[in-house]
């Protein structure tokens, strides 16, 4: 229902070996994000320079267990990394794309990655799987010329601070100890 808040009925991907059927999408005009788009532009439009607005995007392992259900994913990145570090990558480039679309605005962005932390991810496979492309969305957001650019995630983020620190984010949130 159109007033009710969006949820994830049904996930495109069945077993992680589908993701090489994966297409891109043109991210700007996929479901609500057009809406998404204008009201956040309406707003940054009506504050002026008075008040900082910014939209917000998923992260790339947050889009992916949406795609795919989490506990598949987590398999996925013990038992088939390279096919996990594939699905994350194709992730990454839909959060960058939605960086661009707001871009386009005039507005930067805040990533929102809660499903990259532990205790569902390791330490280890944060390093290896989700870090490579924190880093790249940093990159291209400076490249946006966003200024102060927010990480936010979720879960027991204290093994990850190290990582999360050299991610190339102005601030990071951690909506758990």
């Amino acid at each position: 229902s159109p007033d009710m808040v969006p949820e994830v009925q049904n996930r495109l991907l069945d077993d992680i070996s589908q993701v090489v059927n994966l297409k891109p999408v043109d991210i700007e005009y996929c479901a609500r994000v057009p809406q998404i788009l204008s009201a956040t532009e309406k707003v940054h439009k009506k504050s002026g320079s008075q008040v900082f607005v910014r939209g917000c995007i998923s992260g790339p392992f947050s889009i992916a267990s949406a795609l795919l259900v989490i506990e598949s994913l987590l398999t996925a990145c013990v038992m088939k990394p390279e096919q996990a570090k594939a699905l994350i990558d194709f992730c990454t480039e839909i959060s960058i794309a939605h960086a661009k679309a707001y871009a386009k605005k005039g507005l930067c962005v805040c990533v929102f990655d809660s499903y990259a932390a532990p205790p569902l991810l390791s330490p280890q496979m944060y390093n290896s799987l989700v870090l490579p492309g924190i880093r790249r969305i940093a990159k291209e957001l400076r490249r946006m010329a966003c200024e102060f650019i927010e990480y936010v995630v979720g879960g027991k983020t204290d093994d990850i601070a190290t990582d999360m620190a050299v991610s190339g984010f102005d601030m990071i949130v951690s909506d758990f100890t």
